[in-house]
C-alpha cells in the first residue's frame, strides 16, 4: 500500500509521485500486488488502510515538515504501524546485500514522466475513493460527540496546511464535524495548496518561529478565536489561541497533549465508560504531566521510546495484552494519536477534535487555555526547558554520556578499557555506578535507555527497550527529570528537562535549574567543543 505528499525537488527533479511510482514497480516485478493512491494524501491514510486490509507492509512517500530539498520514506508494518527494531536494521542488510541494480523494474515505468506505464498501471488498485469515504465515516463516528453543537458553534478557527497536502483533508473532516468553512474555518489562501518550494516559510514546520505568521496576521483581520495547523504532510498538529486583539498564545506540543487527553478523559466519563481502563501514553521526552492526569483520573499511563513507531506499537501491544481502551498517544513534537484506528499520529483527526473542544469549552464560558489552567489546578504546574547543542563528532556524544554512566568522572584504573569500574552501593554512587548528585541537585534515580537500565527498578532493568545504537539518559530529581539523547538525524545533543512545582513561575524556574546544573555539569560544551545553533 503506497502514498506521497506533494514534494518536488527541483534540483534534482524528483517528486514523492515519481518515487512512490518506482516503488510500485519494484513490488510489481517481484508479483507483489499493490494498491498505489492515484493523489496526494494526508500520511494518515496509509496506516488507516493498512490496518484494515490484508497487506503486507505500506509505504509513504514524504519528508513531512523537513526542508525543501528533503524527502524521505515511511514503511509502515502489516499491523499498521511503522516498522522499529529489528526491522528496520533487517530491511538495511537487505539493502547492503542488494547494491546491484534490480532487472525488471525499469521497463513498468515511463522513462519521461516516471509513472507506472499504462500496462503496469493495470495491475495496480487504487484506494482514494474508498480511503477517504472509510476514513471520514470511521474518525466522525469515532471521536465526534456533538455535531449539531458545532454547526451552531460562534468561535473562528483559521486555518493553515503550510503548502503541503492537508487542505481538502482537514476541510472535508471538519465539515463532517459540523464546521463550515467561511463560517467557523477561515482557509489561509496563501498557504492552502501544495507549493514544494513552501515560498511564505522558510522551514515548514509549523512548531518554528514564524512558520504561523501569516495566518495569526489574518486571524487578526477577522478576530479569529484560534488557529489551527497542519504540517506539510497532515500528520502533525498545532494550534495558537487568541489572548488579546493582537496577539495569539502557541500552545506547546506538551499542552496540547494534556488537552487532548483531559478531552477524551471527559468523553468517556460522559458516557459512563470505565476510565481505569483507559490508555495514556507518550514519548519519554514529553510531559510528565500526562502521567498525573491519568494518576488524577486512575487512567493507565506509560511512555515509549521517541518516535510514533514506538508509541503506536506501544499503545496497540498494551491495549491487546491487557484489554486496555485506547485514549491518546502523543509525542511533543506535535504528533497525536486520538484513534486506534490509525497507529500513528494524526493531524487531519486532531483539526477536528481540537475545533470540537475549544467548542465545547467555549459553551461552558471558558476557552481551550482556561480549560489548561483548571488541569493545572487538578495536577499541579508544570514547566519544560528544552534544547541542543550541534555536535558533529558522535565519538564525543558518545564519551560524554558514557564519562556520566562512569560516575560522572574518567579514572584509568581497574579496567583495561580506561573507564572506572561500577561499583554497586559505592559511597556518592546510585546502583550502576552512577553518580548520585548533579551540581546541587541529588539524583533520584537514572534510566539509560541505551543500556537498558532503570535504578527505580529493583531489577535495573528498563521497561523500554535497549537502543544500543543510539545515545539517551533519563536523570530524575526530586520534582523534575530531564532527558539527553542524541538525535538520530542530525548531528544533535538534545536536552529535555522539565519539573513541576505549586506555580508555573516556580516550574519554570525548577526546569532552569535543572537544565543549567545539567548543561554545566554533564555536557560541559566549552570543555567538549559542543556548539549552540547558530555559532
Amino acid at each position: 500500500m503506497i502514498g506521497y505528499d506533494a514534494r518536488r525537488n527541483a534540483e534534482f527533479g524528483v517528486s514523492s509521485r515519481r518515487l512512490a511510482h518506482l516503488t510500485a514497480a519494484v513490488f510489481l516485478s517481484k508479483g507483489g500486488k499493490v494498491q498505489l493512491y492515484s493523489q496526494c494524501v494526508a500520511t494518515p491514510f496509509v496506516p488507516f488502510l493498512l490496518l484494515s486490509s490484508e497487506a503486507l507492509c505500506g509505504v509513504v512517500v514524504t519528508a513531512s515538515h523537513n526542508p525543501k530539498l528533503d524527502n524521505g520514506y515511511k514503511v509502515y508494518g502489516s499491523n499498521g504501524a511503522q516498522i522499529c527494531n529489528p526491522v528496520d536494521e533487517e530491511i538495511s542488510a537487505s539493502i547492503l546485500s542488494n547494491m546491484q541494480r534490480w532487472t525488471g523494474v525499469a521497463e513498468l515505468l515511463d522513462p519521461d514522466s516516471g509513472d507506472l506505464t499504462a500496462a503496469a498501471a493495470v495491475r495496480v488498485t487504487d484506494p482514494f475513493e474508498t480511503a477517504c469515504a472509510s476514513y471520514f465515516s470511521a474518525i466522525r463516528s469515532s471521536l465526534c460527540d456533538a455535531k449539531e453543537k458545532n454547526e451552531n458553534s460562534k468561535l473562528k478557527f483559521v486555518y493553515t496546511a503550510m503548502h503541503g497536502v492537508g487542505y481538502p483533508f482537514t476541510s472535508k473532516m471538519l465539515q463532517e464535524f459540523g464546521f463550515k468553512e467561511d463560517q467557523h474555518i477561515f482557509v489561509e489562501e496563501k498557504q492552502r495548496d501544495p507549493n514544494p518550494e513552501f515560498p511564505t516559510v522558510s522551514f515548514p514546520n509549523p512548531e518554528e518561529k514564524g512558520a504561523l505568521d501569516l495566518s495569526i496576521e489574518k486571524a487578526v483581520l477577522i478576530q479569529a478565536d484560534y488557529v489551527i495547523a497542519n504540517d506539510p504532510d497532515a500528520d502533525r498538529f498545532t494550534a495558537a489561541e487568541r489572548c488579546s486583539e493582537m496577539q495569539y498564545k502557541q500552545f506547546t506540543g506538551d499542552e496540547l497533549g494534556v488537552l487532548f487527553a483531559d478531552w477524551m478523559i471527559q468523553r468517556a466519563t460522559s458516557k459512563s465508560q470505565d476510565v481505569s481502563k483507559g490508555l495514556l501514553v507518550n514519548s519519554a521526552v514529553s510531559s510528565k504531566m500526562l502521567e498525573a492526569l491519568a494518576r488524577h483520573y486512575g487512567c493507565v499511563y506509560s511512555d515509549a521510546l521517541t518516535g510514533f513507531k514506538w508509541l503506536a506499537n506501544r499503545a496497540a501491544s498494551l491495549c491487546e495484552e491487557n484489554g486496555l481502551v485506547h485514549l491518546l498517544a502523543y509525542e511533543e513534537a506535535i504528533g497525536y494519536q486520538l484513534s486506534p484506528l490509525i497507529r500513528d499520529k494524526d493531524g487531519v483527526s486532531a483539526a477536528a477534535v481540537f475545533c470540537e473542544l475549544a467548542t465545547h469549552w467555549a459553551s461552558e464560558g471558558t476557552t481551550a487555555r482556561g480549560r489548561l489552567q483548571t488541569i493545572y489546578g487538578q495536577v499541579g504546574f508544570f514547566a519544560t526547558h528544552n534544547g541542543y547543542y550541534l555536535c558533529h563528532d558522535p565519538a564525543v556524544m558518545k564519551s560524554l554520556f558514557d564519562d556520566f554512566r562512569n560516575g560522572g568522572r574518567q579514572k584509568t584504573d581497574d579496567t583495561t578499557e580506561g573507564k572506572r569500574p561500577k561499583i554497586d552501593g559505592e559511597v556518592g554512587l546510585l546502583p550502576g555506578g552512577f553518580p548520585s548528585s548533579v551540581g546541587c541537585l541529588s539524583l533520584r534515580s537514572v534510566r539509560d535507555v541505551t543500556r537498558g537500565i532503570d535504578t527505580a527498578n529493583p531489577d535495573l532493568k528498563s521497561h523500554l527497550p535497549a537502543t544500543p545504537n543510539d545515545q539517551m539518559l533519563t536523570l530524575f530529581f526530586d520534582g523534575g527529570n530531564i532527558t539527553l539523547r542524541g538525535s538520530g538525524t542530525e548531528p544533535k545533543l538534545k536536552y529535555y528537562a522539565e519539573a513541576s512545582a505549586g506555580s508555573q513561575q516556580a516550574a519554570k524556574a525548577a526546569a532552569e535549574a535543572i537544565a543549567k546544573a545539567v548543561i554545566e555539569e554533564v555536557l560541559k560544551p566549552e570543555a567538549s567543543g559542543l556548539q549552540l545553533p547558530g555559532k
